[in-house]
């Protein structure tokens, strides 16, 4: 069994971009069939995501937070943190003195809090278990940022999305920063089915069949980006932009900074590097594709 994976093949890959981007919108969404990722084979499986290509849309996500959140980092939070491996990057990465994670599923909470306290950081790096769409436990206006990666496709619909991003801008400070990073929904069913054996062909190599179903699952329920501008609040005290990847939509942000910011990306340089241990060194071509994809595209102010 292969333990490492392969750079996706450019030659198969391109006619998707093409298509992807001669095509109109087909596809409808399919909702996942759970709200909740609670199994215990599917969470083992989703614990090994430092093995995955998760990790470049992780490094590409980190470096945008990096290069939107100011100076001041001392508390954030994690929506739908599931294992916890980008919840402590948060830490160990971008420096923020505490992290909360927060997850639906019991056994996420449990397989993430035991991550933190094999890696030492059991005091900085702590897990609860929670509804992300009415966190209760949160004071107002307490985090420097709150984010939400990689599981808006997991809610039910657009008001569930509003509601939580509503709940994120509730937590943060007037100052910090509201980040929602997801993947984006293409354009047929045709193109969807040949991206998932695309990427997902190395799942299976690794030993991640419920993972890989898991990936195609989230590929039919992902929003468009379109779709996701509407969950937007509208009664807000926040500048909301959006940025979704050039070409190849495979990731798209949206994000919610202090009212008086201009611009999204300041021009400043992010210590996420080429240099950095986010993705494994095997995976840096295409962790670099993916930064010129997204870095090189237009964030646009939706609110």
């Amino acid at each position: 069994m292969s333990t490492k994976q392969s750079m996706l093949p450019l030659h198969r890959l391109a006619p998707l971009i093409v298509r992807q981007n001669l095509s109109r919108q087909t596809l409808g969404r399919t909702p996942e069939p759970v709200a909740e990722t609670n199994e215990a084979d599917h969470v083992e499986q989703y614990n090994r995501v430092g093995e995955t290509r998760l990790m470049v849309s992780y490094a590409v996500g980190l470096e945008l937070i990096d290069r939107v959140v100011g100076g001041r980092r001392e508390l954030a939070y994690d929506f739908a943190s599931g294992p916890g491996r980008f919840t402590a990057m948060l830490h160990t990465h971008l420096g923020f003195d505490r992290v909360v994670g927060i997850d639906l599923a019991p056994n996420m909470v449990q397989r993430a809090t035991e991550n933190s306290t094999a890696a030492g950081l059991s005091d900085r790096v702590v897990f609860q278990r929670g509804d992300i769409t009415n966190p209760d436990g949160l004071p107002d206006g307490s985090a420097d940022l709150c984010c939400f990666a990689d599981a808006a496709h997991h809610l039910s619909d657009l008001d569930a999305v509003s509601t939580t991003l509503c709940a994120m801008e509730r937590v943060t400070r007037s100052d910090g920063v509201v980040v929602l990073m997801d993947l984006v929904r293409l354009k047929t069913a045709a193109i969807t089915r040949e991206y998932v054996e695309l990427v997902g062909s190395d799942y299976i190599e690794l030993g991640l069949p419920a993972f890989k179903q898991d990936f195609r699952d989230s590929m039919y329920a992902a929003w468009t980006a379109q779709e996701l501008q509407q969950a937007v609040p509208r009664s807000t005290s926040k500048a909301w932009f959006q940025i979704v990847s050039f070409a190849m939509p495979c990731v798209q942000f949206i994000c919610g900074v202090p009212v008086e910011r201009r611009a999204l990306l300041g021009k400043g340089a992010s210590r996420i590097s080429k240099s950095s241990d986010i993705a494994p060194r095997h995976m840096w071509n295409e962790w670099q594709l993916l930064r010129q994809l997204l870095f090189r595209s237009r964030s646009r102010r939706i609110a």
